[in-house]
């Protein structure tokens, strides 16, 4: 067990390693927001602009520029951090729906494999760098809380915060984890019906000036106001979410343990049923979407506890690589070889 764990561990090192490197040395045309990004860095380190970001992106952007003006080494470090935390967050509930303390290599190389190919987890690394590394905090934050952990929980969610402020509507949600399925499927199609009607706005407005928070709704609601970017009910991003939710929701029905990616899938879709109609609402969807591969996941696992021989070290081996190649290659790492 000990060397198999190594093993894989090994790997994902391995693996991490060159991923990052991608990510630091691509072309700066990879990802909408990269050269804002670098070019911030780069002021920030000389001391021209004082960047004002969120906390914890700035601890990390102050102190690597401490020691280097080259935003390639910044790049290398935020892709670093986003793969650890995304693998462990991933595991983790794995881990819980399975209710063990282990999972053997196949597991980590299923949804690693899963992750590289995925256009989601791609614009966290290249293009949404705060709400990336935000994400697996969040998913974490959601784990805790469902068992109960309260405390661990609310230190989750503080880091998700300092990453980017947005974070603060799943912590607004959270409580919901604890409903039943049924109760939770009601209040999704509640805000799917008053969210694809565009009449969100009247219901919410109301609720959130009578508790005093008028203020944080008009300023979600205008958030990038000025911008060209499509606003309003997006029926492109609402279906191909519910599709994934309704997904989840039916797994566990299915498959052991499916109950927390039901519950978090959910939960995490219920700000962009609120305040989708804003400029830039995909980036409202990243955590739900970023969850995607504990639907696969799930499913190998129970096909293999029931047909165990199908389990290949193999094919995962292939798959793991393959998906590895098209994620450095999408990075164009191979031309910045020659």
């Amino acid at each position: 067990m000990h060397n198999t764990q190594k093993y894989t561990w090994s790997i994902l090192i391995m693996l991490f390693m060159i991923v990052s490197i991608s990510v630091a040395n691509r072309p700066l045309s990879i990802g909408t927001d990269s050269y804002t990004y670098a070019i911030t860095y780069k002021l920030n380190a000389l001391g021209y602009y004082k960047a004002e970001f969120e906390p914890a992106y700035n601890f990390i952007m102050d102190n690597i520029g401490a020691f280097t003006t080259d935003y390639k080494i910044f790049f290398f470090a935020t892709s670093g951090i986003l793969l650890f935390t995304s693998i462990a967050a991933l595991t983790k509930a794995i881990k819980e729906e399975q209710k063990t303390n282990s999972i053997d290599y196949f597991v980590y190389f299923f949804v690693l494999s899963i992750l590289f190919v995925s256009p989601f987890f791609f614009s966290l690394q290249v293009n949404i760098l705060r709400h990336g590394l935000a994400t697996p905090f969040i998913l974490l934050a959601y784990i805790y809380l469902n068992n109960r952990k309260h405390i661990i929980s609310l230190a989750l969610f503080l880091i998700a915060i300092n990453f980017h402020y947005s974070s603060i509507m799943y912590l607004a949600v959270a409580p919901i984890i604890f409903l039943s399925q049924r109760k939770i499927a009601f209040i999704l199609i509640s805000l799917s019906a008053l969210y694809l009607t565009n009449t969100t706005s009247l219901v919410i407005k109301p609720v959130m000036s009578t508790l005093g928070l008028e203020h944080i709704f008009l300023e979600a609601s205008d958030y990038g106001a000025h911008s060209d970017y499509t606003a309003g009910v997006r029926f492109d991003l609402w279906g191909f979410t519910a599709i994934i939710v309704a997904i989840s929701l039916l797994l566990k029905k299915y498959c052991r343990g499916a109950g927390l990616i039901a519950k978090t899938t959910a939960t995490s879709f219920i700000p962009f049923l609120i305040f989708g109609h804003m400029v830039y609402a995909d980036r409202l969807l990243v955590t739900t979407w970023f969850m995607i591969p504990l639907i696969p996941t799930t499913i190998a696992i129970a096909l293999i506890q029931k047909y165990p021989k199908i389990k290949s070290p193999y094919l995962i081996h292939i798959l793991l690589f393959t998906s590895f190649f098209y994620l450095t290659t999408k990075l164009d790492f191979y031309s910045q070889l020659s």
